[in-house]
C-alpha cells in the first residue's frame, strides 16, 4: 500500500467524511495524476495545481458549496 504525503493526507481526511476514506483517497490520487505527480510524493509546489484539479472533482460530485468548504477546509489546515 503506498502511503499518501503529508499534503495527499489531509485532503484525504477532510473529504472522508463526505464520501469515505476509499473514494476520498480515489479523488486525491486521481487530481494527483492529473497534475503529473504521485500521491506519495505530493508537495507545496504542486499544490496550487492539485487544489485546483481536486475542487474541480469535488465539484463535478459534491456540489460548488461543499467543494468549496472543503477547498478552503484543506487551504486553513496547511496553513497550520
Amino acid at each position: 500500500v503506498v502511503m499518501p504525503s503529508q499534503i495527499a493526507q489531509k485532503a484525504i481526511d477532510i473529504l472522508s467524511p463526505s464520501m469515505g476514506e476509499v473514494w476520498a483517497r480515489a479523488k486525491v490520487e486521481s487530481a494527483c495524476i492529473w497534475i503529473g505527480t504521485d500521491i506519495e510524493i505530493l508537495s507545496e509546489y504542486e499544490l496550487p495545481g492539485f487544489i485546483e484539479v481536486f475542487e474541480q472533482s469535488c465539484r463535478r460530485s459534491l456540489g460548488n458549496h461543499t467543494a468549496q468548504n472543503i477547498k478552503q477546509q484543506l487551504l486553513n489546515n496547511l496553513k497550520n
